[in-house]
């Protein structure tokens, strides 16, 4: 399923408060035979953060972004989301995919709103997820 040019199918990034929403979508993916880098999970203990963080978004082909109350005030989050979108910009096959949790749409960064997005609370988020991991066609 990964691209041969990508080290993960996707990486997944979150504050540490929406870590039960992101086990979820972990255990969505990876049971669907997904490689994925989760922030908290994986990163290695010692290495740079800033640099280590860029370096699996630019092996990843999907960035999820868990967007809640939380992160939408947080620095680091900020600053994954930016470099997230950096890299969507540079790359043509990859893809940055915002799941809002929690939130409506007045709050949502509108440095986000013009990308596809995730409701996690809808019905039918766990068929959209999946969904999502289509690769990106880009015109």
């Amino acid at each position: 399923m990964c691209a041969t040019n990508y080290l993960y199918d996707f990486s997944l990034w979150y504050c540490l408060d929406d870590a039960h929403v992101a086990a979820k979508i972990l255990c969505m993916l990876e049971q669907n035979c997904y490689r994925g880098y989760d922030e908290h999970r994986d990163k290695t203990a010692g290495t740079q953060a800033i640099a280590w963080t860029t370096n699996v978004i630019q092996s990843s082909r999907i960035s999820f972004l868990i967007v809640s109350a939380t992160s939408l005030n947080d620095p680091w989050f900020n600053n994954v989301s930016e470099w997230s979108l950096v890299n969507y910009v540079d790359q043509e096959a990859v893809k940055v995919v915002p799941i809002y949790v929690g939130i409506d749409e007045a709050q949502r960064p509108h440095k986000l709103r013009f990308l596809t997005s995730l409701n996690y609370d809808s019905s039918y988020f766990p068929n959209r997820l999946l969904a999502s991991m289509k690769p990106r066609n880009r015109h």
